[in-house]
């Protein structure tokens, strides 16, 4: 429903997140099953404004809370904002 403007409304207010100008940081795991990466991704392009997108390795819990350091798991950021989930799909991973 977000994803069209004015599709949803609230307390009297049709929302546009295409009108939402303003920083934001995006976090998605490749193996998370709660909130899809692809699904991460995509919403990523329905904002304004400065965006990052960081793409981790691992599920829901491990592709957040594991830092770079312990190099357990690898992480992109940025590099691929122009591309669709299924060209960073197989850009980054040949799926």
């Amino acid at each position: 429903m977000l994803k069209e403007s004015n599709n949803l409304e609230v307390l009297g207010t049709k929302i546009d997140l295409g009108k939402v100008d303003c920083n934001s940081f995006f976090v998605a795991a490749k193996e998370d099953h709660i909130a899809p990466w692809r699904s991460i991704y995509d919403g990523v392009k329905l904002l304004n404004g400065h965006k990052i997108f960081c793409l981790t390795d691992s599920g829901h819990v491990a592709g957040v809370v594991n830092p770079p350091a312990s190099a357990k798991y690898n992480y992109r950021l940025n590099d691929y904002l122009s591309l669709s989930s299924h060209e960073l799909a197989y850009e980054s991973y040949g799926i």
